[in-house]
């Protein structure tokens, strides 16, 4: 009983909030960006974006999980911790090819989502990977931009790859890729139910499958090149910003300058999201080559003695560390991979999740790199994708095309013109 009077109490005040809403000046004044805490790179690509507007034309908010804060403590009082998933829960069920969240939790997102909004009442909100709000924007009439890779578009045109999965250990990635193309529209659908489940109890239409409730809202606004995440028949709402580039404020480490430049540098991060079950290979191979590492720990593990040509860090740097290398050796997501291209240095992809496979099969198909899938690693793959890469100047000639596509694709300055065009239109 209790449950249904504070749901009908709840539609009174989205009701209420909504016909004030409808009855205001839509000029964009009041910005609200909301990320979801699952990896560093959903926090960090609104956060550039945020930075880059004019703080004399825009009150700015930025609201995110707890564990994230530190990242964003310049924004002050208009700071706003929100209950996010937890990164460990979230890898896990992608690990296992489970639905990211449960209806559960998206009712507690959504509620989290319409205190906010009803409390700041944006005029604007920008999302990344914060799926409630497909549901809490709408109830209350708030424009809503969603930020999103390409890849998850329902009109992208790449082929959709094989993840990682537990049965991939078992059947093998030829006979488990057979099935999962075959089944992969029901999977598409299942992964959407919860979320279209919510929208039924607020009285909003389902969305198709996993790719509307990843990029549903107002507006969609993908972070990408479009030749790496390519799309057809684009309604008008749907925008590529370009790839959003971010570095950790650090200091160069003490060893920065000791670095011997009479060998090939590799630079290696498995980043907040990729196997790290795969990093002690990794420096075992580069211990015995004749390279110097410098590896980005993102404080994920620990390791023992190291052999001299590897140096270690917590963080780095990323963009002037991918500068400096001759080869980057990463996860295969896409904060770490358009860091590389930008400097025009090719990859070594390990993906495990569907968007790293997804980026990383994209930057191969355009020869700026390549792919070993994270559970089939071993040290000759390695060695041998290594060689491959420095033996063929292809791959570096390949990212220095893409790194000069990305000039034409400046994020934060098209994101910039986006509301500017909104306030034209109001």
């Amino acid at each position: 009983m209790k449950s249904g009077v504070e749901y009908r109490q709840r539609k009174s005040r989205i009701f209420r909030y909504k016909r004030q809403v409808i009855n205001s000046n839509h000029k964009i004044r009041r910005i609200l960006f909301v990320a979801e805490d699952v990896t560093l790179a959903h926090v960090t690509r609104p956060l550039v974006l945020a930075n880059s507007l004019d703080r004399s034309r825009y009150e700015i908010y930025f609201a995110t999980g707890k564990d994230s804060r530190y990242l964003v403590e310049s924004f002050g009082n208009h700071f706003y911790t929100i209950p996010t998933l937890s990164s460990t829960k979230f890898l896990d069920r992608l690990a296992k090819g489970k639905p990211v969240y449960t209806l559960d939790e998206l009712k507690i997102s959504v509620q989290a989502d319409l205190d906010l909004l009803m409390k700041l009442s944006p005029d604007l909100v920008a999302g990344d990977f914060r799926l409630s709000l497909g549901i809490s924007s709408e109830l209350l009439g708030i424009p809503y931009a969603a930020l999103s890779n390409a890849h998850w578009s329902p009109y992208a045109t790449a082929p959709f790859p094989l993840p990682e999965h537990p049965l991939v250990n078992i059947f093998g990635v030829g006979i488990s890729h057979f099935f999962f193309k075959m089944l992969r529209p029901a999977f598409f659908k299942y992964h959407a139910a919860a979320f279209n489940a919510l929208r039924r109890t607020y009285g909003l239409r389902p969305v198709r499958d996993l790719r509307e409730v990843y990029t549903y809202g107002n507006w969609s606004l993908y972070l990408d090149l479009p030749c790496l995440a390519p799309t057809s028949n684009l309604p008008d709402n749907h925008l590529y910003l370009g790839p959003v580039l971010w570095s950790p404020n650090v200091s160069f480490p003490d060893w920065w300058n000791k670095v011997a430049p009479d060998k090939p540098i590799i630079y290696v991060t498995l980043g907040s999201s990729g196997n790290i079950t795969v990093m002690d290979t990794i420096l075992e191979v580069l211990g015995e080559m004749p390279v110097t590492a410098m590896v980005a720990s993102a404080g994920r593990f620990d390791t023992g003695q190291l052999s001299k040509n590897i140096f270690l860090e917590k963080f780095l740097p990323g963009v002037e560390a991918s500068k400096r290398a001759s080869l980057v050796i990463c996860s295969g997501g896409s904060a770490t991979t358009y860091q590389a291209l930008a400097c025009g240095t090719p990859i070594i992809g390990l993906p495990s999740n569907a968007d790293q496979y997804l980026t990383m099969e994209a930057i191969v198909r355009e020869e700026a790199g390549l792919l070993i899938r994270s559970g089939k690693v071993t040290k000759v793959k390695i060695k041998r994708a290594i060689e491959d890469i420095f033996e063929n100047e292809d791959y570096q000639k390949a990212a220095s095309r893409l790194g000069e596509e990305m000039l034409q694709y400046d994020a934060p300055a098209r994101f910039s013109a986006f509301v500017d065009t909104i306030n034209e239109n109001a």
